[in-house]
């Protein structure tokens, strides 16, 4: 795509600002560190960011449902006699949270990606939209002609004209 400022006398008048699709793409690398955005980085990546999001995600649920059971662990060992109560109530915290709060993390995650992803496909097929209506608009189909082919059956003259002449 074309983000240019100059005015579009400048640019040709009606010389279209995009280009196919399959001339956008480019290297990952040149992608990168294109300074005008015409290619973008986010689609090629996103695997490998998804990926990367899991284990931090699990990384992060284990550590905080790990640092919940100790709390409740510590709290009730502190205010019972028993210190297996606190083992047992922050084992089951941690069985009964883990699962929970890790589904939560990964359908967030993979819903922020996917709406990104989206997006990217929005650009792409405005993008392509625009330049196949520009390329429609520069060579116009011809006008089909409507000629009256009806015959009209009701007139006298196209009766006589329809009887055999005798004579």
């Amino acid at each position: 795509m074309d983000f240019s400022t100059k005015p579009v006398s400048e640019r040709g008048g009606m010389q279209p600002q995009t280009e196919s699709l399959g001339t956008q793409r480019k290297g990952f690398f040149r992608s990168l560190f294109d300074l005008s955005f015409t290619s973008f980085v986010t689609a090629s990546v996103v695997k490998f960011i998804y990926m990367i999001s899991l284990i931090f995600v699990v990384l992060y649920v284990l550590s905080t449902v790990g640092w919940l059971s100790f709390l409740s662990y510590a709290f009730i060992a502190g205010i019972s006699e028993s210190e297996a109560i606190g083992v047992v109530v922050g084992v089951l915290l941690f069985l009964v949270l883990l699962p929970i709060l890790l589904l939560i993390a990964v359908t967030y995650v993979r819903v922020l990606l996917e709406i990104v992803i989206v997006l990217f496909r929005i650009s792409e097929n405005t993008t392509e939209l625009v330049r196949q209506g520009r390329a429609a608009s520069a060579n116009p189909p011809a006008k089909p002609s409507f000629e009256k082919v009806v015959r009209d059956t009701d007139q006298p003259a196209n009766r006589s004209a329809d009887r055999p002449t005798e004579g």
